[in-house]
């Protein structure tokens, strides 16, 4: 995860092998408080489902 306004890393982490869950796992570690972010990008793997994506809206 990465802050492009500041170019500052805030998480990076790796498994082999990636689930949603563990991927929102790694959002609430880089953002546990509510944050300013307005935007995400994802990418078209199919780990971001549902349950990422109304995680996010949140």
């Amino acid at each position: 995860m990465i802050e492009h306004g500041r170019r500052r890393i805030l998480q990076f982490n790796v498994t082999r092998h990636p689930s949603a869950d563990w991927v929102v796992q790694q959002w609430r570690k880089s953002l546990p408080e509510a944050d300013p972010y307005r935007d995400a990008i994802l990418d078209r793997d199919s780990i971001f489902d549902a349950d990422v994506i109304a995680f996010l809206k949140i």
